[in-house]
């Protein structure tokens, strides 16, 4: 509800457009809006199958996101590399940045999922084994209590 309100309140700001001071500075997309409403609904609706199947992409991307975040630069610009090399892109028409996105997309959404699959979990399996549990250090400060007291 909140939310509703302060986009309200920013729509006579210019929130949904750039020119505005407003709006380029905060620069909401409707998919950002899209996905926050989809998140705070399946919030309210609760543990079922069916908002176990309604945020499965979001899951997806979820643990997808650093990779993404890392590799989608590189892939953008590989891609358009490529591309340019084999004739494309040189009207720059609205199907040819629909082609782009796809391309690019699907290829730096396999390029993120083949990074955490077979590099970040490798990591993340050693931080166990580095890193002391919490259940080990309060042991261990519980033994130096015990150790230190006078009886």
């Amino acid at each position: 509800m909140i939310g509703l309100l302060l986009l309200a309140g920013g729509i006579p700001l210019g929130l949904l457009h750039r020119a505005s001071l407003f709006g380029s500075a905060l620069q909401t997309v409707p998919f950002e809006l899209m996905f926050a409403a989809l998140l705070l609904f399946s919030l309210l609706v609760g543990d079922r199958p069916a908002v176990l199947a309604w945020t499965a992409p979001l899951r997806f991307f979820g643990y997808l996101s650093y990779g993404l975040y890392l590799y989608h630069e590189l892939v953008f610009n590989f891609g358009d590399d490529v591309l340019r090399s084999l004739g494309f892109f040189k009207s720059w028409s609205t199907w040819d940045w629909v082609w782009r996105f796809v391309v690019e997309g699907a290829l730096g959404v396999l390029v993120a999922y083949l990074s955490r699959r077979y590099f970040e979990e490798f990591f993340l399996g050693m931080k166990g084994k580095l890193t002391p549990s919490a259940a080990t250090v309060k042991a261990d400060m519980r033994m130096e209590l015990v150790a230190e007291s006078p009886e």
